[in-house]
C-alpha cells in the first residue's frame, strides 16, 4: 500500500513541476517578445543561399534593402523601392505559431 500512495505522490510532483515548467516557458517567451517587438526594424524575407549564408529584405522604417549574411558577416547589397517588391498575405511574420501547425496537423488526420 505505501508504494501506490508513494506512486501518486511522484505523479501529483511531476504534474506540478510539468505544469510549472509550461507556465514558466510561457511567461518568458512573452518577455521575449515584448521586449525584443521593434516597430522601426522587420526582416521581411530570407532566402538561403548556402550553408550558413542568407540575403534579407530588411525594412529600416521606410526603406527595403537586401543584405547577404554570413556567419561573421553582414553585407548591404542595395536599396529597394517599396514598388519593386512583392508580399504575400502570411508576410510580416516570419514563423507560423505551433497553434497553426498542430492545426493544420490535427485537421489533416480527421
Amino acid at each position: 500500500m505505501d508504494s501506490i500512495i508513494q506512486f501518486f505522490v511522484v505523479l501529483i510532483i511531476f504534474i506540478g513541476v510539468l505544469f510549472a515548467t509550461a507556465l514558466v516557458t510561457r511567461f518568458v517567451g512573452g518577455y521575449q517578445k515584448s521586449r525584443f517587438k521593434q516597430e522601426n526594424l522587420e526582416v521581411m524575407e530570407t532566402l538561403p543561399v548556402a550553408q550558413g549564408k542568407y540575403i534579407q529584405i530588411i525594412r529600416v522604417g521606410n526603406l527595403y534593402m537586401a543584405v547577404g549574411l554570413c556567419k561573421d558577416t553582414m553585407t548591404m547589397l542595395g536599396m529597394i523601392d517599396e514598388e519593386g517588391l512583392h508580399f504575400t498575405e502570411q508576410q510580416g511574420s516570419a514563423f507560423e505559431s505551433f497553434q497553426d501547425i498542430f492545426s493544420k496537423v490535427r485537421g489533416g488526420k480527421k
